[in-house]
């Protein structure tokens, strides 16, 4: 069945290159959170962000502390990686372009709208609230890390807070795997992705894409 966008009763959206244009800056500051270990480790981190877009910064630290620079993932060792990262990326966040036609979308639908994102909950609220944009959404449905995506979907089902049929909007190969798992309708955004082999993967998988949110206005999927 082909369904209108307006027909789902909750849109639920990524954060991170789809209602703001922050991957680059979350990509930077991985690679300079990360300098303390050198140059190369930084690098490392860096390509391993891009490789695996939606997945939260813990999982990614506890992975390069492991993997790539071969230590324990201590708390102390992933805290100050953690408290790095966040003063590179707070003050951008708070500037950075938000997605072009969002506002005119919510005009147009009356669906419930949610985030889940791999970015901390904490942090994207106090973005979302000093740029006015969260009163776009359900009052405390603005949802990130450290919890995962898998639970998080998990949880607000059971909660009753996403309510079928659902949309997922993402720009990421993670997202559109979550959104399968909870048999959820999934729009891949491809304008600010870092996703480079975003295309052969759409394709394969029959994904519908779009540039982006302002494209979405009364489409059919």
């Amino acid at each position: 069945m082909k369904l209108s966008i307006n027909d789902y009763q909750t849109v639920i959206f990524d954060c991170d290159g789809v209602i703001l244009n922050s991957n680059n800056i979350k990509t930077h500051a991985f690679y300079d959170s990360a300098l303390i270990y050198g140059d190369d480790k930084a690098n490392d981190l860096a390509e391993y962000h891009i490789k695996n877009g939606g997945i939260s910064r813990y999982k990614k630290f506890d992975y390069f502390l492991n993997n790539i620079v071969g230590c324990e993932a201590s708390k102390e060792k992933v805290d100050e990686l953690l408290l790095n990262f966040s003063k590179k990326t707070k003050h951008e966040l708070l500037k950075c372009e938000i997605a072009d036609g969002i506002f005119q979308l919510r005009e147009e639908l009356s669906s419930d709208w949610i985030v889940i994102s791999g970015g901390n909950q904490d942090e994207i609220n106090e973005v979302f609230s000093h740029r006015k944009i969260d009163s776009l959404f359900v009052e405390g449905c603005i949802f990130g890390s450290p919890d995962p995506k898998e639970v998080i979907f998990d949880r607000e089902i059971k909660l009753s807070k996403i309510k079928y049929p659902a949309l997922f909007i993402g720009d990421s190969k993670y997202d559109y795997k979550v959104s399968r798992e909870f048999d959820v309708d999934f729009i891949f955004l491809s304008k600010w992705t870092d996703f480079t082999d975003w295309k052969e993967y759409t394709d394969l998988h029959s994904i519908k894409t779009f540039s982006s949110i302002k494209d979405l206005s009364l489409i059919h999927i």
